[in-house]
């Protein structure tokens, strides 16, 4: 691995030179607090991104391990710091003599769901961030100062704004990790009590016993005969005879028919 000062000399000898001399830069530079790696140099240079990773050691970063112990605690962090590095490259971006915002850097510029992404990652070793950037040009020829203002200036004040745990605000990444991690137990237990209210024992013991046994109609209860026709001619309706019903069936009352004797 190269240090620092091996970096710094490329950029000043390539200053002013060539797009084709950005490929010298290509390589693993150790910055002391943390590693840079320049993984390669997009053509044409002018309009691809070029991809850089900044590694911290966990010695240096200093993140308690009991903020990754778990899934939804590692996704929290990560995603917290992904904010963190995006806010300090937002910063570093300058207005020219036209007055356009120019930028040299870019990251993922996270939405509000709080997803596991590859643009930073933490484990037990490190943490990594992969940003890309613009390398400094004017009419076809690299800008060294610009260059050297990139790679030994916004990203040292990146890494320590956002990537050190003892430079970000008190307690913030433990309010964060403790708040998904609650939020997703509560989620845990909205689907237990969902998938029990649904599960086939459930809907058997909340529903009513079935009676057993053949079912009784009110036509078996009421049995309607008919005596034989009355020789009289007032055609005058016969009444009708019931026949009591078993134990326990419904009772009726008769109600009387206008217009009609009874």
């Amino acid at each position: 691995m190269k240090n620092k000062e091996e970096l710094y000399s490329k950029i000043e000898q390539i200053n002013q030179k060539g797009l084709v001399d950005l490929q010298q830069l290509i390589g693993d530079y150790d910055f002391s607090r943390y590693v840079l790696k320049i993984l390669r140099i997009e053509e044409p240079v002018e309009a691809q991104l070029s991809l850089i990773v900044v590694r911290v050691p966990q010695l240096i970063a200093g993140f308690p391990q009991n903020l990754i112990q778990t899934p939804v605690g590692r996704t929290a962090l990560e995603d917290l710091l992904t904010r963190k590095v995006a806010a300090e490259i937002e910063k570093t971006a300058s207005y020219d003599t036209a007055g356009i915002s120019r930028r040299r850097l870019y990251f993922t510029q996270p939405g509000q769901k709080i997803l596991p992404r590859s643009s930073l990652v933490v484990t037990e070793e490190y943490v990594e961030a992969r940003i890309y950037f613009r390398p400094p040009l004017q009419d076809g020829h690299i800008m060294g100062d610009d260059l050297k203002e990139l790679f030994f200036g916004m990203l040292p004040r990146i890494v320590n704004a956002s990537l050190i745990y003892c430079n970000l605000t008190e307690s913030e990444a433990e309010r964060c990790v403790n708040l998904m991690s609650d939020a997703d137990y509560i989620r845990r237990l909205c689907r237990r009590a969902v998938g029990s209210a649904l599960s086939p024992s459930a809907r058997t013991s909340a529903a009513p016993p079935v009676p057993t046994g053949p079912i009784r109609t009110v036509t078996d209860c009421w049995k309607w005969t008919t005596p034989s026709p009355s020789r009289s001619t007032s055609r005058k309706p016969a009444p009708c005879a019931v026949s009591a019903c078993p134990p326990g069936s419904p009772s009726f009352s008769a109600t009387p028919i206008p217009g009609v004797a009874s």
